[in-house]
């Protein structure tokens, strides 16, 4: 995916442990066959930008709610309505949101 390409579909995934849920996710993508584009960190959030057969998506949506609150999910659920980068592939941007408290 080219820096210049907006992801298909952004989720915010809201968690209490910003770094471990970071990890957690990206194991996540990597144990789904996809692919980390980067990972931008901020004080109270981190950007993880992905690629992940859109056949996924579900299994991916699944993990993303054992780690944390998940917002945007319904986009995710509906990736096989969206303009594939190839083939299957779609981007996605996942925001991990520091929240303090019981989330679930």
């Amino acid at each position: 995916m080219a820096d210049t390409e907006q992801p298909a579909v952004s989720l915010t995934v809201y968690v209490e442990d910003i770094e471990t849920a970071g990890k957690e996710i990206e194991a996540a993508i990597t144990r789904l066959n996809g692919k980390m584009i980067r990972t931008e960190s901020f004080e109270d959030k981190d950007v993880l930008i992905a690629e992940l057969n859109a056949e996924k998506a579900d299994e991916l949506n699944e993990r993303l709610g054992q780690i944390g609150e998940v917002k945007g999910k319904e986009a995710l659920l509906a990736l096989e309505d969206k303009e594939p980068l190839s083939p299957g592939v779609v981007g996605i941007k996942i925001e991990i949101v520091r929240v303090s408290g019981h989330i679930k």
